[in-house]
């Protein structure tokens, strides 16, 4: 986003558009790469292999990212759509380069299998990339209207000295997820003590009595939870093992099918609803630029989440997938 939409945006593109096509983009890459997060969660959580479970996505990434390009074309064309002339904002085009470090830690990602490392050696390529292209200074040491930001801060006196910068942010910004997982497991933990997860099956039970109640009941709960948090990941771990898996084996899906049903879902209405971390961020950056925006506006054109659920729930109702590599899930339950 902060690369991409001021770039966009003078370049003549409708601020608004750009802003949701960028989120668009964002929800197709954490629903089919095999290093995100939710491809990890949904994955494990059914006890099956994460390159089975993105082969077997495809089909549902590709339908909803056709989609969203012919959207794209539709609505973009239009009147409405007229962006500013290009002369009317500044942009940097050094900031195209900070596209590399990007591309090296998917590189480094696909290559190691392990996120950790090819986020740690992504954000030192990325951080250096910063400060060779003059986009970042290093250290700033009690800087007053600074023209650039630095990787670390250092301001005020005394008591109140704090310390900032880039690195702090980024780490600072995902402080709230881990809390946020760690009160989840806690609470997952005693319910299941509790016999709180069986009492819910058997109550889901009388909704989720046939294969299309099953897979529309693990929807429903994914959606809801993803929506509600904001987050995809914890609501996979939520639904995946304690409710997703049981009713999948109770009807006989496919557990690539169910993780597919997980993930795919998450990455709907997470992305699209105002008080979501993805639509903040990308109100932030806005802010920051000549152009901008409200939730209100974006939410419209966040294509991909609109057309990813309307791909599953046809793919649910036609029962389309329920039987994906259910032969290989068999094998491998049986050597287990």
């Amino acid at each position: 986003m902060g690369v991409l939409y001021p770039a966009g945006v003078a370049l003549g593109a409708n601020p608004a558009m750009m802003a949701g096509v960028i989120i668009s983009g964002g929800a197709f890459g954490d629903n089919l790469a095999p290093v995100s997060d939710t491809t990890i969660c949904s994955a494990t959580s059914q006890g099956v292999d994460v390159p089975g479970v993105v082969r077997s996505r495809l089909k549902y990434a590709m339908a909803a990212g056709l989609i969203t390009i012919i959207c794209i074309f539709i609505f973009g064309s239009g009147s409405g759509a007229a962006g500013a002339a290009a002369e009317a904002y500044s942009y940097d085009p050094k900031t195209l380069l900070m596209l590399i470090p990007v591309i090296a830690t998917i590189y480094i990602a696909v290559k190691t299998g392990d996120i950790i490392i090819a986020t740690t050696i992504g954000s030192v390529f990325a951080a250096a990339t910063g400060v060779a292209a003059g986009l970042f200074d290093i250290v700033q040491i009690d800087v007053v209207d600074a023209v650039r930001p630095a990787l670390l801060t250092v301001s005020g006196a005394g008591l109140d000295r704090t310390v900032g910068g880039v690195i702090y942010a980024g780490l600072n910004s995902m402080i709230q997820v881990c809390i946020l997982a760690l009160l989840l497991f806690g609470s997952i933990s005693i319910m299941r003590q509790g016999q709180g997860d069986v009492k819910l099956l058997n109550a889901l039970g009388k909704v989720a009595n046939t294969r299309i109640g099953a897979e529309l009941t693990i929807s429903a709960m994914v959606i809801s939870l993803s929506a509600l948090m904001g987050l995809n990941a914890p609501a996979i771990l939520a639904v995946g093992s304690s409710f997703a898996k049981p009713l999948g084996d109770k009807h006989g899906i496919s557990p690539y099918r169910v993780a597919n049903l997980l993930d795919a879902q998450s990455n709907t209405l997470c992305y699209a609803l105002p008080w979501t971390p993805a639509m903040i961020y990308t109100l932030g950056f806005a802010a920051d630029s000549s152009a901008p925006l409200v939730a209100t506006q974006v939410m419209p054109y966040v294509f991909y989440s609109y057309a990813m659920l309307a791909v599953m729930f046809i793919s649910i109702l036609v029962g389309v997938g329920q039987n994906d590599n259910l032969g290989k899930a068999l094998k491998q339950k049986k050597e287990a």
